[in-house]
Formats: structure tokens, C-alpha cells, sequence
């Protein structure tokens, strides 16, 4: 079974992959609440921005977006440009996270963010 299987418990590069994409999406899931916050109260659901409150969900948002902007670059070892192309990705969707605070700019940034 060990030859079919390999180590079992090695974990490889792209098992950490997997692991960290699973990160940035469980903590950035919220970039789509924001956009349908009125929705989600009528129907009684207790998103991030209904359970915290708008500011502190937006402001928590930005910080894991910048975090795994910059470190998914580090992981990757990429090239300077390919970096500053996607921090400058991270900033802009951050940005709107923070200026555009409408359900329909939430939307957009939603799409944004799944670039």
C-alpha cells in the first residue's frame, strides 16, 4: 500500500497549495456577504457584517487580502513584476473594499476579488 500511495504523510508542495488556497478563501468568504447584507437579515442569516458589523468586516477583509497578497508571492518566489502586478490587485480590490460601500460596488469588488 505504501508503494501505491507514497508516504502518507509527506506533504508536498502542492498539498501546502491546497491548504493555503483553502486559508484565503475561509477568511476573504466574506467579500460576497457584503454586497446582500440587507437580504441576508431578512432571511435571518448571521453573516460576518451582520455578526461584526460593516466597518470592522471591511477592515478584516483588507487585512487578509494584503496578508495573502504578499504572501502567496513569498511562497511563490515570483519575479518582481508579476509581484507588484498582483499586490497592485490586492491593493485595488482593498481600496474598493474600503471606499465603494454600496450592495452593487460590493458586488463588483466581489468579482474582482475572484480574479
Amino acid at each position: 500500500m505504501d508503494v501505491a500511495l507514497g508516504n502518507p504523510l509527506l506533504i508536498t508542495r502542492s498539498t501546502q497549495w491546497v491548504a493555503i488556497l483553502a486559508l484565503v478563501i475561509s477568511t476573504t468568504v466574506q467579500t460576497q456577504d457584503l454586497g446582500d447584507v440587507e437580504g441576508d437579515v431578512e432571511r435571518g442569516r448571521r453573516t460576518m457584517p451582520i455578526a461584526l458589523g460593516d466597518k470592522p468586516t471591511r477592515w478584516l477583509t483588507v487585512f487578509f487580502i494584503l496578508t495573502f497578497s504578499m504572501f502567496c508571492l513569498i511562497y511563490w518566489s515570483l519575479d518582481w513584476y508579476i509581484c507588484a502586478l498582483y499586490l497592485l490587485l490586492g491593493a485595488t480590490i482593498s481600496f474598493r473594499v474600503l471606499i465603494y460601500r454600496n450592495a452593487s460596488a460590493d458586488r463588483n469588488t466581489f468579482k474582482f476579488w475572484n480574479v
